[in-house]
């Protein structure tokens, strides 16, 4: 089976005032569980941050197609829609870019936010699908199917 999505990347920002394992808690309530590469950072003002990302794709032999099916139907209607609406203003190339509320992540819903404190989705498409039907095509039989 051919992949409609060659790569998957999630990350998102732990703040000193959070609790890491809610946080990884609502990324595994997004892509299932998964292996999280952990890295610390230091904020503006010498605040640390810890960086959790991770990354799911065929170079590491994984189809993220169910994943990104999921987390498209964990999506409210309206969000579904406003993605479709927006679609060019979050696409560069073969690109798809989404921002999720983290705090609604960890109840368990995917809420599309533009805020600064999110869950960043990148949704790489295969390039060869996306260039021969479009990646607005792809992208609505996701959410569809």
């Amino acid at each position: 089976m051919r992949c409609i999505i060659d790569k998957l990347e999630v990350e998102t920002h732990v703040h000193a005032t959070e609790d890491q394992g809610k946080v990884i808690q609502a990324l595994n309530n997004i892509v299932g569980q998964v292996k999280y590469d952990i890295t610390q950072a230091q904020g503006h003002y010498g605040n640390p941050i810890t960086v959790v990302k991770a990354t799911m794709g065929k170079t590491s032999g994984e189809c993220p197609d169910a994943v990104v099916k999921r987390l498209l139907s964990m999506l409210s209607d309206v969000d579904r829609q406003l993605l479709l609406l927006s679609l060019d203003e979050r696409m560069d190339g073969d690109k798809l870019y989404l921002r999720l509320n983290k705090q609604s992540a960890y109840r368990g819903l995917a809420k599309l936010d533009d805020g600064g404190d999110v869950i960043k989705v990148i949704i790489h498409f295969n390039p060869g699908l996306a260039w021969g039907r479009g990646v607005k095509v792809l992208l609505e039989g996701l959410v569809k199917s």
